[in-house]
């Protein structure tokens, strides 16, 4: 059953058991609660895989006004959330894919790249020798 099955009963509530502040426990508090309630569980997805539980990055992130009215202007609300997502955590997501390339490639990206999302040389260093481990 899904969650949806649940809410769309009008006496229907959601009741806050347990507050968790860290979030490896808040991983392993969900995970041991599923096992517990079985198949009568509506979260279906393992937490310790999913971090299902981890609330979004970045959250701190003031919004240009071009960001803000590609925001608005999304026609659905998962896509505003998604919009939101995207340049909360774009600046970090681009890092890792510069590293990725790095350790792809064996190659150093541009000084500038380096410079603008804040590459440290250790990361780096790990990417390069990672090329090289691998080919």
């Amino acid at each position: 059953m899904s969650s949806f099955e649940i809410v769309k009963h009008t006496d229907a509530k959601i009741e806050l058991i347990k507050e968790i502040n860290n979030k490896q426990d808040r991983d392993e508090e969900e995970h041991l609660a599923q096992k517990e309630q079985g198949s009568h569980c509506i979260n279906i997805r393992d937490p310790r895989v999913y971090k299902t539980t981890k609330p979004p990055h970045n959250l701190d992130h003031v919004f240009t006004d071009q960001e803000t009215e590609r925001i608005n202007n999304s026609p659905t609300n998962n896509g505003k959330y998604v919009l939101r997502n995207y340049y909360r955590n774009r600046k970090e997501k681009l890092k890792l894919c510069h590293l990725r390339r790095a350790r792809q490639t064996g190659k150093t990206p541009k000084d500038s790249t380096i410079a603008n999302f804040d590459i440290t040389q250790v990361e780096l260093a790990n990417a390069i020798a990672q090329a090289v481990k691998n080919n």
